[in-house]
């Protein structure tokens, strides 16, 4: 598993504020999975999404701050997006490169959007 990286899509306040399907059970499972990269020192990288002004995920408002049950710790990576994929005009393609990261585990709340272009564009 040294090769391998979790990847956080967008779990920030203004989705959570919409009531997700299955909200809580979801973030429980991605705060266990988290807590369980940490204990092994594996890599773990936030995608933050930023959206424009007036918008739930404006930047620097709380509903663009990443959930706090699993905020990044100091030192953790995050990276921040303007587009559904985390790839397009982000740093994220040379840093998983750098830390020659094969294995992707990808988890996040909107499949159908910014969980789905990621994982095409990963592949």
């Amino acid at each position: 598993m040294t090769h391998t990286a979790l990847l956080i899509v967008d779990i920030q306040n203004g989705i959570a504020a919409g009531k997700p399907y299955a909200f809580d059970e979801i973030l429980a499972n991605i705060k266990a999975l988290l807590e369980k990269f940490r204990i092994l020192k594996l890599p773990i990288i936030f995608i933050q999404h930023d959206d424009e002004a007036g918008s739930e995920l404006e930047p620097h408002t709380r509903g663009w701050e990443i959930v706090k049950e699993i905020a990044p710790n100091p030192g953790e990576r995050v990276i921040r997006k303007r587009f559904n994929s985390a790839f397009r005009e982000t740093a994220l393609e040379r840093e998983l490169s750098e830390m020659e990261i094969t294995t992707l585990i990808i988890v996040g709340m909107q499949t159908e959007l910014c969980i789905d272009t990621t994982i095409r564009v990963a592949f």
